[in-house]
């Protein structure tokens, strides 16, 4: 991995750790408020939610202490990358169950496909470990593979089922039946998960480069940087928008019908 620090105001400042800081923080503080809210109102979608980007937040903390602590490269360090691994683990089931609580809630299908990637994930995780690779680095293994593979049809699933709905509340809004605040927060979500995504494609690209070659382009490591700071901000303004984004969003987003 590829250091990229910017000088501002005469301080040096690493922009990988910046993003995994506030990855940290919006995972964590929007994720713990999804989840009281759900608790308090025993709504199975807001917990599901919190559940999943709280436990976003943990694993980006722990592969945070796993690569720029004094632990990096020790046997605690690897127990802090398995512990990222398995927030990813539960992060992702999460998502996936809330993917299909919110829009697929009766569809067998979605209920098949659900068990289907749950168990491809699961597998995985047990496969490497059982090959001695719990962390999940080992490309020469097909369990990262699958593992990547199930990651981006559950991200792939909540981008369409987002994009989807927003074009449907879209049309609402043009014709003033209903909040564009609201439709643009599917808009958001989709963002977040389509950025993930992509993120996850220039890791498993990286991943790949750098067992066959050593290293791979450093421009590598700016993307998924960049791809991450779009999904933080895309999960604050779906969720604790600022009151700028509210008039610009009731002001003037999708205020022309198409």
């Amino acid at each position: 991995m590829q250091r990229w620090v910017v000088v501002t105001a005469g301080y040096a400042v690493d922009l990988q750790i910046v993003s995994n800081i506030v990855a940290i923080a919006v995972g964590l503080v929007v994720g713990s408020r999804l989840l009281q809210k759900g608790i308090r109102e025993q709504a199975a979608p807001e917990i599901l939610l919190g559940l999943c980007l709280f436990f976003d937040g943990i694993e980006w903390f722990f592969w945070a202490l796993a690569l720029y602590t004094p632990a990096a490269g020790t046997p605690l360090g690897d127990a802090f990358a398995i512990g990222c691994r398995i927030g990813i683990q539960v992060s992702l089931i999460c998502l996936l169950l809330f993917t299909r609580v919110v829009f697929r809630p009766d569809s067998r299908w979605a209920g098949t496909v659900s068990a289907v990637l749950i168990v491809l994930l699961l597998g995985s995780l047990l496969g490497s470990g059982m090959a001695h690779d719990w962390k999940g680095w080992r490309s020469d293994l097909p369990w990262v593979w699958i593992e990547f593979a199930a990651l981006d049809a559950i991200y792939v699933w909540t981008v369409a089922e987002s994009l989807s709905y927003y074009l449907k509340m879209r049309r609402r809004v043009a014709h003033d039946l209903a909040d564009p605040v609201v439709a643009n927060s599917f808009a958001l979500w989709a963002t977040y998960a389509g950025s993930v995504l992509l993120a996850n494609i220039v890791s498993s690209v990286a991943l790949l480069m750098d067992d066959e070659l050593g290293r791979y382009p450093a421009a590598l490591d700016l993307a998924m940087v960049a791809l991450t700071l779009v999904a933080s901000a895309g999960v604050w303004l779906a969720f604790f928008p600022p009151r700028r984004y509210l008039v610009w969003a009731r002001g003037t987003s999708l205020s022309t019908p198409r």
